[in-house]
């Protein structure tokens, strides 16, 4: 299993680690690391890209408990791989999903409404709801969620358990 670093700092944008697995699938690399920052696929949110010691990293995700890096070719090492995150698309999928959660928690307040699916893509977001909206309504969700926005209130990222 993975050490995630993602989850101690959004922020990181390289680091520095060993390969611990490697399974060839349909001639890629699927590698696990010992740890990373690499964010899989998964919630509406699309994973992480970046590099693994100069070589593109094409998609991640998890199975079984291991956040697997798929590259069409193998590193010439296998220890103290220095590893890149694109954090021009990292940082748009942090501000896509705060965005998201502060839309989710304005129609929550206004109208009670449950967020029930999430996509995050390159051209667009989408929020699926439980029940439809006028447009005055909607209108009254951006007024709400642009306050919070101007409010510049920290953020803070909390991981609760299933407890």
């Amino acid at each position: 299993m993975n050490k995630k670093l993602y989850y101690k700092n959004t922020y990181i944008k390289e680091f520095t680690t060993n390969i611990v697995k490697m399974v060839e699938k349909n001639n890629e690399f699927h590698l696990v690391l010992e740890q990373t920052a690499f964010y899989p696929e998964g919630g509406g949110q699309p994973c992480d890209l970046g590099t693994i010691d100069e070589i593109p990293v094409k998609y991640v995700y998890e199975e079984g408990g291991n956040i697997y890096h798929i590259v069409e070719k193998l590193p010439s090492k296998l220890n103290n791989v220095k590893c890149k995150i694109d954090w021009d698309r990292r940082f748009d999928h942090m501000q896509q999903h705060l965005g998201q959660h502060i839309l989710s928690a304005a129609f929550e307040k206004l109208y009670d409404a449950d967020t029930i699916g999430f996509h995050l893509g390159k051209e667009y977001v989408t929020i699926d709801l439980n029940q439809s909206f006028s447009e005055k309504d909607i209108y009254n969700v951006e007024l709400l969620s642009n306050q919070i926005v101007f409010n510049n209130l920290l953020v803070e990222a909390l991981y609760p358990t299933q407890e």
